[in-house]
């Protein structure tokens, strides 16, 4: 699936799959470590994308985009497409027919603000991750307001959270949040990926992740304030899937009771940033800290790539990773 934000146009694309690039037994039985070779077992396969249908763009004239930045299909094959610009998700039958709109901007039952997410509730709502206030706003599929999801305090939470994704895990929701806290000297920033059962309630921590930065020597140092986000994901299977380690090839997986299951190697070689890679990624960290008030910011930036870029379980029991 592919979705092409400078021309505002929606492209739905099918796999015809002769073979599988990368394939993982994710459903094997659990062990501590498994490893898997650089080379793949059996061989690599081209795979051709079909496209299905397509709107928006500049000659559609019926079809308004502003910022499309999330798009999810339920189980009878129905796109929901969250547009973060107008606060409002679309919905299309898995032909491509517009069906309805539902959402709006607002802060009333139903209405949501700086939203950038949106997931399948574990009991079948659309939910919708609003960034400030932090919370998912839940829509019935036909668009009435339905109780918020809202998700458990933690003991040792503290400071001003922020939720990044949600995605269903089964019978729970897997989301990754950020705790943010003045401190004396600067300010700490804690990532978080945790379980919540279908009512909200209940966490289980699968990860965290520390950063501060230092108001006298402020150094932002890329593999420290690294974000989960794309590089984790949850299965039917209600299994959570997610590279946590910034450079290296490592995949963990935790059971739906939030216990560790095992951790998945591959043997891989680096990709070395070229000088105008390393640029570009610098002028991102420092639009981040645009807004940060701290002087002669300084950066540190990981001269080679990350290994893994996204992850994403299937239906099957698959894996499939993009390195």
């Amino acid at each position: 699936m592919s979705h092409l934000l400078g021309s505002r146009t929606i492209q739905i694309l099918t796999l015809t799959l002769a073979g599988l690039v990368l394939l993982f037994p994710v459903s094997a039985v659990a062990q501590e470590q498994v490893m898997n070779p650089a080379k793949a077992p059996k061989g690599v396969e081209k795979i051709e994308l079909k496209e299905l249908w397509r709107v928006g763009g500049y000659d559609d004239e019926e079809v308004l985009f502003g910022v499309i930045t999330d798009i999810i299909a339920d189980r009878n094959g129905n796109f929901y497409m969250l547009d973060s610009q107008l606060n409002e998700v679309q919905v299309y039958s898995p032909a491509g027919a517009y069906q309805r709109t539902i959402g709006r901007e607002g802060e009333g039952p139903g209405e949501i603000r700086m939203a950038f997410n949106i997931v399948l509730l574990p009991k079948g709502n659309i939910g919708v991750l609003q960034a400030f206030p932090s919370k998912i706003v839940a829509l019935t599929h036909a668009g009435d307001p339905a109780d918020d999801y809202q998700l458990a305090s933690g003991e040792d939470e503290s400071g001003f959270k922020m939720l990044f994704l949600a995605r269903n895990a089964g019978e729970n929701l897997a989301v990754v949040y950020a705790l943010t806290q003045p401190s004396e000297s600067g300010f700490s920033h804690r990532n978080v990926a945790s379980l919540f059962d279908s009512e909200g309630g209940y966490e289980r921590q699968l990860h965290s992740q520390d950063a501060s930065l230092n108001a006298a020597d402020a150094v932002f140092a890329e593999k420290e304030w690294d974000v989960l986000r794309n590089r984790w994901t949850s299965g039917s299977n209600g299994r959570v899937y997610s590279a946590v380690n910034f450079g290296e090839y490592n995949i963990n997986v935790w059971n739906p009771d939030g216990k560790l299951s095992h951790v998945i190697h591959r043997e891989y070689s680096q990709h070395k940033r070229t000088a105008e890679q390393s640029e570009r990624v610098l002028e991102i960290y420092e639009g981040f800290t645009r807004q940060i008030p701290f002087p002669n910011i300084k950066y540190k930036i990981e001269p080679n790539w990350n290994p893994i870029q996204t992850i994403n379980a299937l239906d099957d029991g698959t894996l499939w990773v993009q390195t």
